[in-house]
């Protein structure tokens, strides 16, 4: 082994530490950009709720149901006759939605919120040729006092007077679900019944405001569901996603088919039967959320992850420059280079708000770009050398905004940038003889 003078790159070994901190103190300024992405999101949020509560909350559907009382009576030792009361909830055999959605987007600020309109039309039946086996003994099912309801969300959505048509009869709908089992937010109307009748056919339309998202529970033995929107770049979520889908510019079409193995629920149960809860009913939730195509604190969030690699590639860039050409650069001006460009994320984010996250990328890159730019063009002694660092950060900040839309191919094409400065340092500095670099410098 080579015995190296003493002392030998002690100076180049402490400039490698000062280095090694002043990215860590750059980067180290981009994380507070985090913080104002999240108080910004948090203040998006509140701006969201306030315009929910304003004009309708997320909007859930479920039903029509029916509740039937029962009367279950108990003799007890001392010939005591003990009546009871509990209610007999019975899913409908078929059940079928449509809704055309129409969105719009509602302003709080330099905030957007999407919101929409629509008519829920449902159709189906119900078949209560079943049901008589809950008819013990000493029970009594109140057929008379039926009820069939609609539960809704957010009944300050409902636009308008609804009515259900019920056997070829019109009822009209009125507040309060009697469906206690998920809530009491909807609607009802009682449907006296006649135990001799099996099926039961119903129809309604729910002219039905809200906001962000339409969901529905497949309460069917069969549920069948079309959604159609305006909506461009609709969030399909819950338990169940669309068989069928079209996504196009002037909007998307979904299709739910979900048959009773999907919902995993019985036709019918007592109150007091504790085989099916609120819990197990909004579990099976699904529909459509419509949320912003392009949300730019996630872009913004997401680009500000990468600030390490300008940070690092702007600085390595300043160093092989010291170490190939004699040229000094001071500390302070590796720092104020490391902050400019810590600053392009915070320009991204408030110009995000304002104008949209491409002219605000195309805005905070070309103005810290010509910023750093033009500080090169004294810190490196030589124009040439500030426009190598103006094409380094042009070719930078067009691929992160590639990485950026790839999404999912992001890791591989960041991975392949990597793999590429390394190979181009290692091709520039193969011939450096790192041990004979002047101590002095």
């Amino acid at each position: 082994m080579q015995e190296l003078p003493q002392g030998t790159n002690t100076n180049l070994t402490g400039k490698l530490f000062i280095i090694g901190s002043l990215i860590a103190i750059s980067w180290i300024a981009t994380m507070f950009v985090w913080g104002v992405i999240q108080d910004r999101e948090t203040i998006q949020g509140s701006a969201s709720d306030e315009i929910s509560e304003q004009w309708s909350q997320p909007q859930v559907i479920a039903g029509p149901v029916m509740t039937v009382p029962v009367e279950k009576t108990t003799i007890t030792s001392t010939g005591e006759r003990i009546v009871n009361t509990t209610t007999l909830t019975l899913l409908p055999e078929k059940l079928s939605y449509e809704s055309q959605i129409k969105t719009q987007l509602l302003k709080r600020g330099v905030y957007e919120i999407p919101v929409y309109t629509t008519t829920v039309t449902g159709a189906g039946a119900f078949d209560i040729s079943d049901v008589a086996q809950v008819a013990a003994p000493n029970t009594k099912i109140l057929w008379d006092k039926a009820a069939v309801s609609i539960n809704v969300t957010d009944t300050r959505g409902i636009a308008s007077a609804v009515e259900l048509s019920f056997n070829g009869k019109n009822y009209p709908l009125l507040p309060s679900s009697k469906f206690s089992t998920l809530d009491e937010s909807g609607v009802h109307t009682p449907t006296p019944l006649d135990p001799k009748q099996n099926s039961y056919a119903f129809s309604f339309e729910l002219p039905l405001k809200g906001s962000r998202e339409l969901s529905f529970l497949p309460l069917g033995e069969s549920t069948h569901v079309v959604m159609k929107s305006d909506w461009q770049a609709p969030s399909f979520n819950g338990k169940f996603l669309p068989e069928e889908r079209t996504l196009s510019e002037s909007g998307f079409e979904a299709t739910w088919n979900i048959t009773s193995y999907g919902k995993n629920l019985p036709q019918y149960w007592l109150s007091d039967s504790s085989v099916v809860d609120s819990e197990s009913l909004t579990s099976k939730v699904f529909g459509v959320g419509l949320y912003q195509e392009v949300d730019f604190y996630t872009m913004v969030d997401r680009a500000t992850k990468y600030s390490i690699l300008f940070i690092v590639l702007t600085f390595l860039t300043f160093f092989l420059y010291e170490v190939l050409t004699g040229l000094k650069i001071h500390p302070m001006q590796y720092l104020l280079v490391g902050l400019a460009i810590a600053l392009f994320y915070l320009l991204l984010l408030s110009f995000s708000e304002v104008i949209g996250f491409l002219p605000a990328y195309l805005t905070a890159a070309i103005a810290t770009t010509t910023l750093i730019t033009g500080y090169c063009f004294s810190v490196l002694k030589a124009k040439k050398r500030g426009f190598s660092i103006a094409t380094l950060l042009a070719a930078l900040y067009s691929y992160l905004y590639i990485l950026l839309q790839l999404d999912q191919y992001s890791l591989l094409f960041g991975s392949v940038l990597l793999f590429g400065v390394l190979a181009v340092v290692m091709y520039i500095t193969r011939n450096l003889d790192w041990y004979s670099l002047n101590t002095k410098r």
